[in-house]
């Protein structure tokens, strides 16, 4: 996941050692007081660790191969009559010639908490407050990612909890291309001031997700600082804002229907001066199939200042006894004001996940992107291998 935290910042080339000795210290201590947590089953207090490493790899000679590792720390506790959440992340950084710097699409945990030099750093990227006002509605205020309310490829509500947890949503343990994560089409912020209200009817048929924040978040700033992100009516800033239907047809089955707009000044694609905002709708469709899930994603916005115009997406996690299989293929059709030079990206990407143990999984994996970023001329088959280690002690 994202952002910053400005007190601690650590070169991006050194990041990726550390993170991982950190990852390790916080297993261990977590896990040495793993049986005292497991004793009081009603500890208000909930906390769970990951550690993500990536190594990937192309055909291409004049991309370079690589590794990046990221942190994340999520605190979960009972305060007052709601909840508090609090998420710290770290990251490495990408580095210039490198496989995330030139396909933009295919590592969704690349880079995830940088500072504005595009160093890796240690932050905080979410703090916000849960508050059930009435038994099917939940407001969340604070610090918090549009994406967790929004978009979703679970089945079921936030404020019920899913009856499965998707297959296309985290690219720590589902797919890794950014394509398969969220709709790439939908101009949400990066980690945002802001609220969002969640309510569902008593079967959980129906369901209406709303979320209003600042059009800018940590990474969408300059310089990716808190103090950035406070200035929330600096000239140019907006506000982001969507409005989710959800209807569940069966217990295996559901849909979500969304419209958004992010009022920030934005420039017409062709280079043209504007201050005109953008605007669109998306659409995620999910459900059982044989043992395993399907999701598709569609999704269009305003050509004149999106350079994505429309997006599909279609994939499916399977079991297989001894691993899981997913497999993805995703089309994000160019704005036409791109001019020559540019073309529709097209992703695929299939991946196993072995579940080694309890705390360990690792995911080899392949993609392939076709005109990234709407170049007509880079095309690459990407290989690479995903480490994930994670803890919960309560």
């Amino acid at each position: 996941m994202r952002d910053a935290r400005s007190p601690v910042m650590l070169p991006g080339e050194r990041f990726t050692s550390r993170i991982f000795g950190i990852g390790a210290v916080a297993i261990i201590t977590l896990a040495s007081s793993g049986q005292a947590v497991a004793q009081n089953e009603k500890s208000p207090l909930n906390l769970d660790v990951g550690v993500v490493g990536t190594y990937q790899n192309t055909d291409e000679d004049l991309i370079n191969s690589e590794v990046l590792g990221s942190l994340d720390l999520v605190f979960i506790a009972d305060w007052g009559p709601g909840e508090l959440l609090v998420y710290a992340e770290g990251s490495s950084s990408p580095q210039p010639g490198d496989v995330s710097n030139f396909l933009g699409e295919v590592n969704g945990d690349a880079g995830s908490a940088l500072d504005g030099s595009g160093d890796g750093r240690f932050q905080i990227s979410e703090l916000r407050y849960g508050l059930p006002v009435h038994e099917m509605v939940t407001v969340n205020v604070g610090l918090l990612d549009p994406t967790v309310f929004l978009d979703s490829s679970s089945h079921g509500h936030p404020v019920s909890g899913p009856d499965f947890s998707g297959i296309a949503n985290d690219e720590t343990t589902q797919f890794l291309g950014n394509s398969f994560v969220n709709n790439p089409v939908v101009e949400f912020p990066d980690y945002t001031l802001g609220a969002s209200v969640s309510a569902h009817s008593r079967d959980n048929r129906f369901g209406l997700q709303l979320a209003v924040t600042s059009s800018n978040g940590l990474a969408d700033n300059p310089n990716a600082s808190y103090s950035e992100l406070f200035d929330i009516g600096e000239s140019g800033k907006g506000v982001f804002a969507a409005a989710e239907g959800h209807y569940n047809a069966s217990g295996s089955f559901f849909a979500r229907l969304g419209l958004w707009t992010n009022t920030r000044d934005h420039d017409r694609v062709d280079g043209t001066p504007d201050d005109r905002a953008n605007y669109g709708l998306y659409s995620v469709l999910a459900g059982q199939l044989g043992q395993g899930f399907w999701n598709v994603r569609l999704g269009w916005a305003d050509p004149d200042v999106s350079a994505g115009e429309n997006f599909i997406s279609l994939a499916t996690e399977q079991p297989l006894g001894f691993a899981t299989i997913g497999v993805g293929l995703a089309r994000t059709g160019a704005s036409d004001d791109l001019g020559p030079g540019s073309d529709d990206t097209l992703h695929a990407e299939a991946f196993l996940r072995f579940d080694i143990n309890d705390y360990l999984q690792i995911s080899p994996d392949i993609q392939y992107v076709e005109n990234s970023g709407f170049d007509e001329d880079l095309d690459a088959f990407v290989y690479g291998v995903r480490f994930v280690v994670f803890f919960s002690p309560g």
